[in-house]
């Protein structure tokens, strides 16, 4: 039997209220790796001030080796906090992190690379490099099965269809065919009816926007 995988949300302490709009992104990937047979469980931190203690009590009892952390910039001290609260409870533990502050910060760097500078981009990635095992960039559903390999790389770079891991990036076709968000697979879930009905998923820095038929 595979081993479980628990994928983290840590929580956005910047917002007004943060249980009106779920993150689709990490339940996405948690779908994938459901569909695909392996067991998966999501740690929703959203709204908790403890969830330091919180991350640590789960990571000292659950079956789960390897935590995938989602991040967006503002929650990446959060994200850094839990990082270290899972290294104290399992110091054989294996933690990727992946969302947008990690696809940006790599797209930053590759922009650096590109004009051969050394600037801020690679100071913001080298300081993510103590904390994590993984680092990837760009679409998660099928990237994940890499990052979760004893032997995965720093870096999957799967950001584009111009990026080294081209083939993990999902066209259109493959997004609508890809598994919906694993919602049953959350722990410590309250939330609250949302306002309004989400729009379709897209990324304006894209040449070409990507939709998930509804």
């Amino acid at each position: 039997m595979a081993q479980k995988i628990c994928i983290v949300i840590p929580p956005s302490p910047f917002l007004l209220d943060e249980r009106v709009f779920p993150f689709l992104g990490p339940l996405k990937v948690a779908g994938s790796l459901e569909a695909a047979g392996v067991p998966v469980e999501v740690l929703d931190l959203s709204g908790y001030k403890n969830y330091a203690d919180i991350m640590r009590e789960h990571a000292s009892t659950t079956e789960a080796k390897v935590f995938g952390i989602t991040a967006t910039t503002p929650q990446l001290p959060a994200a850094v906090e839990v990082s270290d609260a899972i290294r104290e409870a399992r110091a054989d533990a294996r933690i990727i992190l992946g969302g947008t502050h990690a696809t940006l910060t790599v797209a930053a760097l590759n922009h650096e690379k590109k004009h051969g500078v050394t600037g801020r981009a690679h100071r913001a990635f080298d300081r993510l490099l103590p904390y994590f095992d993984t680092i990837v960039a760009g679409d998660g559903e099928e990237t994940i099965f890499h990052a979760i390999a004893d032997d995965a790389p720093k870096l999957i770079d799967a950001d584009g269809r111009k990026s080294p891991r081209k083939a993990l990036f999902l066209d259109n076709a493959r997004r609508n065919a890809s598994p919906c968000p694993a919602r049953a697979t959350t722990t410590r879930r309250r939330w609250k009816p949302s306002p309004t009905r989400s729009p379709p998923r897209w990324r304006p820095s894209r040449p070409m926007p990507r939709w998930r038929t509804m």
